[in-house]
């Protein structure tokens, strides 16, 4: 099962073009909407903009340059990098 295997493993198979950056995306996704509601890790999941920057990556592989080692892979990223909607928490 793709989730179970390590960024290392995963940015391999992508880079020998195994896997596609939307099949990652789509399985990372696919996991948050399994054990999110129990977890409630995030509260803010960009779907639609994750995958729009999967297939621009599945794309760009096919004629671009090759890939920095996490390009085209999902990551979480803080409020920090990309301005989301603010809670009460105290992160």
């Amino acid at each position: 099962m793709l989730i179970w295997q390590s960024a290392i493993e995963i940015s391999g198979l992508v880079r020998a073009k195994k896997l596609s950056p939307i099949e990652v995306t789509d399985a990372v996704l696919s996991r948050i909407d399994a054990i999110n509601p129990v977890l409630n890790a995030f509260c803010v999941v960009a779907a639609e903009q994750v995958r729009a920057a999967a297939r621009e990556r599945s794309l760009s592989r096919v004629s671009g340059p090759p890939a920095r080692s996490f390009s085209g892979r999902p990551t979480r990223r803080s409020s920090v990098t990309r301005p989301s909607p603010r809670t009460r928490s105290s992160a």
